[in-house]
């Protein structure tokens, strides 16, 4: 049997401190800024719609996504699992059972979630005054993302 990887409930919590903590304006054009500071590669842009960005979570490579705005960086969804095979029993297994443990990591550093949607790619979120986070599983991967909500007249 393969092992399959994921991150740690240790990179999780480092993933939810580093990125919010960064010190940047989520304008686009100082992604590139923002990632050297994370020690993360952009390997692909995707043409004023985002980037596809390798992390230091040796995953396979494109753990990153990035979403373009207008003018700003509308998300930031890191996959904290590699790639698996949706249809094989194992494939789901491992999705569940990282997305279930991914979860409590993240309700322990963020509390109880603002909002669960169920379903084959469940997602649960968390809110404050300046970030969104959502985990998303299901199909071959467990997502983690961040959204960021400037102050009001910033974007």
């Amino acid at each position: 049997m393969t092992t399959l990887r994921r991150a740690d409930a240790a990179t999780v919590r480092e993933l939810l401190t580093r990125l919010p903590a960064l010190t940047w304006s989520w304008r686009v054009e100082e992604f590139p800024n923002a990632a050297a500071q994370l020690h993360w590669k952009i390997t692909r842009d995707m043409a004023g719609a985002g980037a596809m960005v390798d992390t230091d979570l040796d995953l396979g490579g494109d753990e990153a996504m990035v979403v373009y705005g207008k003018e700003t960086v509308d998300q930031i969804a890191v996959r904290v699992t590699e790639k698996v095979n949706p249809d094989s029993p194992e494939g789901q297994e491992f999705i569940q059972d990282a997305f279930a443990d991914i979860v409590a990591t993240v309700s322990a550093i963020c509390g109880e979630p603002s909002r669960r949607v169920p379903g084959y790619y469940p997602r649960v979120h968390w809110q404050d005054s300046r970030h969104s986070v959502a985990v998303t599983g299901g199909g071959s991967s467990v997502l983690l993302s961040l959204m960021y909500h400037p102050p009001a007249g910033r974007r």
